[in-house]
């Protein structure tokens, strides 16, 4: 039995330890031992300052008694010299200044609770109040329809509704964090409380007793100040609760009687006539308050530049000796305050007339918001109301910009009113501190004007989101052909938009009454497309009609078809250019239209078209005068070919190796130009033949002429003609000369070379010895024709007379 007893001791010991420390926890150690001195610092610790038992009367009765005992021991230590009473001697000024900082809390506590017990009370109370209101409340006692005005009012009372819910929401939570935490200092400070106690009961002497004891009925006293803060948070918490509770009835309320007269709103004439009014009075006391507002101004500009005016001939006063004296220095000083309470004072005379005229303008804006959302309201057609929306849409965009423009002002005129009130708070003397005074109140002035233009301006955005918001609902009620028919016209009022839209005007002038009247047209996208449109189709028709022009001239006028092509191309420019002109009259553009190019554009394309204008000028001059045809053959700038082509601007010509060139018309005319078959297609060619000296001379002659008659393509007329010209160093010097018609397939370089090959069988025939020069013999002597030959036989031969360019080089067999 001993050994089991001994077992059950451990058990038994940890139960007693638990028993005494919940019983500790539940009644808190005390002691009959006080502040002396001070009421009411006996056992009010965790007391609860107002049951909710209790009525409210009585409630309100037992704060005020604790205030009335609060303030008493906060007076007591509050007076010159009261300081240590009720303290042992000894006892720190510290510990002195927190007993009077706790009472002083401690009063203030019951003050704030004794406020929260009473708005509670009225909070419960019209809680009720609204409660049945909105129990009993079934309709409005007029019939539907209901005016847009009264709606609008209901509508601003559910948002100004909603906005108090959120914020007592947030007071709530903020209020309830704070209890949180009231209530863990308050455990802690009683916790503190409980180890002072024991402390006091362990000692002995007196002396320790004494101070421990001080030190006990301190703690107490936090004790009591944290135990009032926590039940003043409490109750707060309490009354922001039911104010919460009353405001989401109210709104409950507001909600319901909204939803009841939205759906049959209506807006008349008479709605309308009524903002008209109102906004025609405001307009009307703002311009009466502005004309004050522009006196004001000039008056302070006057009086800002007369300070300056002062502080600057201040400057120029030079004193005795060049020192500053005293006075003058203190003169000075104040002549610059001065100018910099003038300064303020005149920029906010400026602000004042700047946020009037926009407050004029806003009221301008506002009859345009109301006219519009009449014009949406009256309007059954969803395409034309979603048109009367969108022209107010730049003016919500404005709205928005220039409250973000306040807002920013606002917050600068805080900014340096916060900065000069530390300044005056820091103030190292009266008159300084006299000095920054007014400053200071010019900037408050200066915040007062923005937040009164920001205010009017809030409730104008407040319009504009109600109207955006009424539009959008219509939008969400559409069906869905609805929809597809209003995306359709708008749609349409797009595209047609982007056709009229103005690109750039010119002026005109017609004739009304045989008088000339100037105005201006514009030119507009939709314009240029028709004339687009007209160019491409008359472009067209006249290729067409130069087709057709180019086949009459080569089958009933005999024209030959390169001049044919050429005519072709001149009837599509003509053509063309009358189809411009047209088309320009018909859309209403004038031609004044190519002055709108003028200036510096029209300089550069001036210089950049001046060679363009130049060679097509050239073309028609080359088309009249004819100094070249299709098919002739020429030569410009050493360059000989056939002209294959003429047109606008340049001619093509082919030359001997198959190259085309494009050579620009006004070479055709400023160049030299050699035209081989200007008159007729015939030219003359020549061969030399050097004979052996002693060979028959008339037989070489014969000889030639045969060879000449046997060939196809030597004319008969005019007849070749052989000459016995020189007696060379080695060789009797024959010249063949033979006449050849330039025709397709006719290549004259082929035609020598033949006639060389015929006349040397011919001589070697008869055994006539052609002479083998020491040397190339140059024959040039007459040099009456240039020969050129190309290598292909479809190409002609370029040939002028009266030049003395042309070479032959003629190597003689053996």
């Amino acid at each position: 039995m001993y050994v089991g007893a001994m077992r059950r001791w451990p058990l038994i010991t940890l139960v007693l330890l638990v028993l005494l420390l919940v019983s500790s926890s539940i009644a808190p150690a005390q002691s009959p031992v006080r502040l002396s001195g001070l009421s009411g610092s006996g056992n009010e610790t965790g007391k609860s300052a107002a049951p909710d038992l209790a009525s409210p009367e009585e409630q309100i009765r037992e704060l005020r008694e604790r205030l009335t005992a609060a303030e008493a021991d906060l007076n007591s230590v509050s007076t010159p010299g009261t300081l240590g009473v009720g303290g042992p001697s000894g006892t720190p000024e510290s510990e002195l200044l927190e007993r009077r900082s706790l009472l002083y809390q401690l009063a203030r506590a019951y003050e704030q609770q004794l406020e929260d017990t009473q708005k509670l009370h009225q909070a419960r109370a019209r809680r009720e109040q609204v409660e049945r209101e909105n129990r009993e409340w079934t309709d409005f006692p007029d019939p539907p329809p209901y005016s847009v005005l009264v709606v609008d009012s209901l509508r601003d009372r559910a948002r100004s509704l909603k906005r108090t819910v959120e914020l007592l929401e947030s007071k709530l939570a903020v209020t309830t964090r704070a209890a949180e935490r009231s209530e863990e200092a308050l455990k802690a400070a009683e916790r503190r409380l409980r180890l002072a106690a024991e402390q006091l009961e362990i000692v002995k002497d007196q002396t320790q007793t004494t101070r421990l004891t001080w030190l006990r009925d301190l703690a107490r006293l936090r004790s009591r100040a944290t135990a009032a803060a926590a039940a003043m948070l409490t109750q707060s918490v309490k009354a922001r609760q039911e104010e919460l509770i009353e405001a989401k009835a109210r709104l409950a309320l507001a909600q319901r009687q909204l939803a009841r007269a939205e759906p049959e709103q209506r807006f008349n004439t008479q709605d309308l006539d009524k903002v008209r009014e109102r906004l025609e009075t405001e307009r009307k006391g703002l311009e009466a308050e502005l004309d004050l507002a522009l006196r004001d101004q000039r008056v302070s500009h006057r009086a800002y530049d007369q300070a300056v005016r002062r502080l600057n001939e201040s400057k120029t006063t030079k004193s005795p000796g060049g020192k500053e004296s005293p006075k003058a220095a203190a003169t000075r000083s104040l002549l610059v305050d001065h100018v910099e309470l003038g300064r303020v004072h005149s920029e906010n005379a400026d602000i004042r007339v700047e946020m009037l005229r926009h407050m004029l303008d806003t009221v301008e804006l506002e009859r345009r918001i109301w006219e519009g959302r009449f014009a949406v309201a009256s309007e059954d057609d969803v395409a034309k109301a979603r048109e009367a929306f969108q022209r107010l849409t730049p003016v919500i965009q404005e709205a928005k910009t220039w409250k973000d423009y306040l807002g920013q002002q606002i917050d600068m005129a805080s900014g340096q009113e916060g900065e000069l009130e530390t300044r005056l708070q820091n103030a190292a003397s009266p008159a300084e501190a006299a000095r920054l005074r007014p400053l200071l109140d010019r900037y408050r002035e200066r915040e007062r004007n923005y937040q009164r233009a920001m205010e009017r301006s809030q409730q104008f955005n407040r319009l504009l989101e109600l109207l955006q918001a009424r539009f959008e609902q219509r939008e969400e009620a559409l069906s869905l052909s609805a929809r597809l028919q209003a995306s359709l016209a708008g749609a349409s009022r797009t595209l047609t938009n982007i056709w009229e839209f103005e690109l750039f005007a010119v002026e005109d002038t017609i004739e009304v009454d045989g008088q000339s009247i100037s105005g201006r047209r514009s030119v507009t996208i939709g314009k240029l497309i028709r004339v687009m449109l007209l160019l491409v189709l008359g472009y067209w028709a006249s290729l067409a009609l130069a087709k057709f022009a180019q086949h009459f001239a080569i089958s009933r006028l005999q024209m030959e078809e390169p001049v044919a092509d050429i005519f072709r191309k001149w009837t599509i420019a003509i053509v063309f250019t009358v189809v411009l002109i047209v088309s320009l009259a018909w859309v209403k553009i004038p031609l004044t239209v190519f002055a709108f190019l003028g200036g510096a554009l029209a300089i550069g394309i001036g210089f950049g078209t001046q060679n363009l204008l130049k060679n097509f000028i050239s073309g028609l001059l080359v088309l009249i005068e004819r100094p070249l045809r299709v098919g002739d053959l020429i030569e410009i700038d050493g360059v000989v070919g056939e002209v294959r082509s003429i047109g606008f601007r340049s001619s093509t010509i082919r030359d001997g190796n198959g190259m085309e060139m494009h050579i620009p018309n006004s070479n055709l005319l400023e160049r030299n130009l050699s035209n081989w078959t200007y008159s007729n297609r015939t030219r003359r060619f020549f061969l030399k033949i050097g004979i052996a000296y002693g060979s028959p001379v008339k037989r070489v002659r014969d000889l030639l002429n045969e060879a000449a008659a046997q060939h196809g393509l030597v004319l008969k007329d005019p007849e070749p003609l052989v000459l016995f010209e020189d007696f060379g160093d080695n060789a009797l010097i024959f010249t063949l000369y033979y006449w050849v018609a330039f025709a397709p397939g006719v290549n004259p370089a082929l035609v020598g070379s033949d006639l060389r090959f015929m006349i040397e069988k011919s001589l070697a025939d008869e055994r006539i010895a052609v002479s083998y020069p020491q040397r190339d013999v140059h024959l040039d002597t007459a040099r009456p024709i240039e020969i050129h030959v190309t290598n292909r036989a479809d190409q002609p031969v370029h040939t002028e007379e009266g030049r003395e360019q042309g070479r032959i080089h003629n190597h003689p067999t053996a």
